[in-house]
């Protein structure tokens, strides 16, 4: 039998259901966007272009800065602060994470500021697609364990500040 360190303690649905609601939401956003309304993947911003290594390192590295630089502005406000941690790997601790937030996070992305964002944004202009989707986006997340008022406002301004990218 294969015996892998640590596995005993993994959460399959904890990790199920995130990858289950991602792969939904790209079957979905699939029908409606090429079956439905024949529409290409530039729509959504999901085009070939759209995955060039320039574009995609781009990203990266504006996400990176942003994130810094509030990081930064966080710790220099005693806002955030760096605690130790249990002793020990924390690799197991990453990839673990890994799996259940990083597919989490590509459902919100597609689910809010994607198809919906692209509909709404023909049939009522991009305010209001900033607005209805900005929201929803906020809330969605209001069940995580220390979410508050401040979580949600936080979520929703980085509903906004992604539609206006859009």
């Amino acid at each position: 039998a294969l015996k892998v360190p640590g596995l005993e303690r993994v959460n399959v649905r904890e990790i199920f259901i995130p990858w289950s609601m991602l792969v939904s939401v790209v079957v979905a956003t699939y029908v409606m966007l090429r079956l439905v309304e024949k529409r290409p993947w530039s729509t959504v911003g999901l085009d070939r272009p759209a995955a060039s290594p320039r574009t995609l390192l781009r990203g990266v590295a504006f996400g990176g800065l942003t994130i810094g630089v509030a990081r930064l502005v966080l710790l220099a406000f005693h806002q955030l602060q760096i605690q130790r941690s249990i002793p020990g790997s924390w690799w197991g601790a990453a990839e673990r994470s890994s799996a259940v937030l990083l597919p989490a996070a590509f459902w919100e992305e597609l689910f809010f500021p994607g198809y919906a964002f692209s509909v709404l944004r023909r049939a009522a202009g991009w305010r209001t697609a900033l607005v209805v989707t900005s929201i929803p986006s906020g809330l969605v997340t209001a069940w995580n364990s220390g979410a508050d008022a401040d979580w949600f406002l936080g979520l929703t301004r980085r509903g906004f500040a992604t539609g206006l990218i859009l």
